[in-house]
């Protein structure tokens, strides 16, 4: 039997439905960039703030001058990385878009602001770094308080509170790794649900 008008009916009304929908998504993305292009605008009017009064990470002395000395020794590039970025200026900008960061403080602050940015990342990759090291080591301890700090300064580095999560569940000190859990309620960024799954995992 033959049945073309049903056919055609049907596949014109799929050529509609993918154009109205197309349409759709075209007007949502052109709304979205006028909303992105105006924001950006007042951004790049805002005036300058004074960013020296920022809260700035500092790194205790304890993280950099280790009392033992075989762990200084194996460690002795990273502390010596940490040693370099105490005297550089840290904050941890992480969940910020360059117009956030624009609006908050001036344009013309951006570039300082990147930097103080880009040296938080340092800190994290040598803290990393520094707690393979002991793990592999078998001084698993005494990487905890250099976790600990990154994860304070709220950290968004999965690697770090996987690292710690781990150390505490070795430890049998599941409260802490109840706590990891609890501090992340308030934080909002790209990795958080993979962070919260493997930390759940170990509860």
């Amino acid at each position: 039997m033959n049945y073309p008008f049903p056919i055609l009916a049907i596949t014109m009304l799929l050529i509609g439905i993918m154009a109205i929908n197309r349409k759709r998504s075209n007007d949502k993305q052109t709304d979205l960039n006028k909303s992105f292009l105006e924001r950006e605008s007042e951004a790049n009017a805002t005036r300058r703030k004074d960013i020296s009064v920022l809260a700035y990470i500092k790194i205790p002395d304890e993280l950099l001058n280790p009392t033992d000395s075989e762990f200084a020794m194996l460690c002795e590039s990273e502390l010596d990385e940490l040693r370099r970025l105490s005297s550089e200026r840290l904050l941890n900008l992480t969940i910020y878009s360059n117009t956030d960061l624009k609006l908050m403080y001036g344009p013309q602050n951006l570039d300082d602001l990147s930097k103080y940015d880009s040296n938080f990342t340092e800190l994290e990759l040598a803290i990393t770094s520094l707690s393979k090291k002991c793990i592999d080591n078998n001084m698993d301890s005494l990487c905890i308080p250099y976790l600990e700090f990154a994860v304070k300064y709220k950290t968004t580095n999965s690697q770090i509170y996987v690292l710690l999560a781990n150390r505490y569940a070795a430890l049998g000190q599941h409260e802490k790794i109840q706590s990891l859990l609890d501090g992340l309620n308030d934080q909002d960024f790209l990795m958080k649900k993979t962070i919260v799954d493997k930390l759940t995992e170990l509860l």
